[in-house]
């Protein structure tokens, strides 16, 4: 069973890149980075993660969750690179990097950002240390 969702998943991989628009953008990131290559666009990527939800998405986010986001971003980073001194000292040989693709498909979508008030507002009497939580380096 684990064997037929997993083709069904690559099948969904495929026909992603099979699609005009897909195509597109991938042609223009290899050009971005200079690496206008004839290769095939489907192993362009290392790994490659699909997200799809046929239902309508929606979602609201606040200042800190959006902050979650950016530090789970960080979190796969640094995933991504563990897993490839694990390899590399699981084979022995040093690995070229790794790259990952995610993609991400919704029928429809609606996103909202509720962000805080803009400083000096009296709309909303605000905690002292309630900012003090920031990711300064992103």
């Amino acid at each position: 069973e684990q064997f037929c969702q997993r083709s069904k998943t690559e099948q969904n991989l495929r026909s992603i890149y099979l699609t005009p628009e897909a195509k597109e953008v991938m042609e223009e990131s290899c050009t971005v980075n200079d690496e206008g290559k004839d290769n095939d666009t489907e192993i362009s990527a290392d790994i490659h993660v699909l997200l799809y939800s046929s239902a309508h998405v929606k979602m609201q986010l606040n200042h800190y969750q959006y902050l979650m986001l950016l530090r789970m971003k960080e979190v796969l980073q640094t995933f991504q690179e563990q897993f490839t001194l694990d390899t590399q000292e699981i084979t022995g040989s040093p690995l070229n990097s790794i790259t990952t693709c995610i993609g991400i498909m919704f029928n429809s979508t609606e996103v909202a950002l509720l962000m805080h008030p803009v400083p000096g507002s009296s709309l909303e009497p605000r905690s002292v240390d309630s900012d003090t939580t920031s990711l300064v380096e992103s």
